[in-house]
């Protein structure tokens, strides 16, 4: 008999430019905390969670008994972990963040593998005065935030895993069982998330929402976006079908897509599609010419920009070498 087990870890965390305007406040008083991106490995699960550096962490393991081929017995584990940062108080109220319990449907057993999903979140602590409902009730309360996940183990040893569902707000990474990360959500709506009847339209009220899923960016464009950020970049919003840059256009700026999706469109011809953490726009500046392809948003967008001549150009020189031609804009 072997037995093949598997893992899948969503982790929940609140990037430092997802939230803007007057709900900015209580971070800016410090009554609550933007998390610190996770690392592009997870070394050790467990010193990772303990630590809680982040909202919420949906844990998933499960294994498989498989004979002569056949799946004889199967069991799956896991749960919530709630970061370290659980609770925001001002003038003698505390909001504390809590866990949701774990939805946990039946597995879906097929003769050559099995599927478990999991849904995990809870109260995120942000709370604030909101208007909520058609007529406009007041409100104040913490929104959810939640993941589900998927991990389907195969009798012949092979695992995948998936971001299924999830909460508009904040970012979500998917990491597989090495503690590799191998998916992020692609887009941070706040206001359709804080400003909506977030308490019925969860998992827990029999609502899902599809998780828009972006593949993780390189370790070296990570790094990249790491120096983008410290220099405190502007930051540009585009519309649903605007363009960042066009085919042909002078560049003189790199830039950081941080929320949502852009089309590289090249000679009429779309040719790949970016999700957050992607750095574009090096190959106008490593030639000094025209851009060599048109940028586009596929949803509402939002990226940091910055003068080419504040990254190093070796870096730069790098992301291109390790990029496949029709991919670099």
């Amino acid at each position: 008999m072997t037995r093949v087990s598997g893992a899948v870890l969503a982790v929940t965390w609140i990037p430092r430019e997802a939230v803007e305007g007057p709900a900015r406040l209580p971070f800016r008083l410090g009554l609550v905390h933007f998390d610190e991106p996770p690392p592009e490995r997870i070394e050790d699960k467990a010193s990772f969670l303990e630590q809680g550096a982040f909202t919420f962490a949906n844990d998933v393991r499960a294994w498989i008994d498989v004979q002569d081929g056949a799946i004889v017995d199967h069991g799956a584990g896991g749960g919530v972990v709630l970061g370290s940062r659980v609770r925001a108080e001002t003038e003698g109220v505390m909001f504390a963040r809590q866990t949701f319990p774990v939805l946990r449907p039946d597995p879906q057993v097929q003769a050559d593998r099995v599927r478990f999903v999991q849904t995990g979140g809870g109260s995120t602590g942000l709370a604030a005065p909101r208007r909520l409902g058609p007529r406009g009730d007041a409100h104040v309360g913490a929104p959810p935030a939640w993941t589900t996940v998927a991990l389907t183990l195969h009798s012949d040893g092979r695992t995948e895993h998936e971001l299924i569902g999830a909460s508009a707000f904040p970012r979500h990474w998917l990491f597989d069982d090495g503690g590799h990360l191998r998916a992020k959500t692609a887009l941070i709506e706040f206001d359709d998330w804080f400003y909506r009847d977030a308490e019925r339209s969860t998992p827990w009220g029999g609502i899902d929402t599809p998780a828009l899923v972006a593949t993780a960016e390189s370790a070296l464009e990570r790094r990249l976006s790491q120096a983008i950020i410290g220099t405190d970049p502007p930051f540009r919003r585009l519309r649903r079908g605007e363009e960042l840059v066009r085919q042909g256009d002078e560049g003189g700026e790199l830039f950081l897509l941080f929320d949502g999706v852009l089309e590289v469109e090249r000679d009429g011809e779309v040719i790949a599609r970016l999700g957050p953490g992607a750095v574009v726009g090096e190959a106008a500046l490593l030639s000094g010419g025209a851009r060599n392809a048109t940028l586009r948003a596929v949803t509402p967008v939002r990226v940091a920009a910055v003068p080419g001549d504040r990254i190093d150009r070796e870096a730069l020189a790098a992301l291109s070498a390790q990029r496949k031609a029709p991919e670099d804009p």
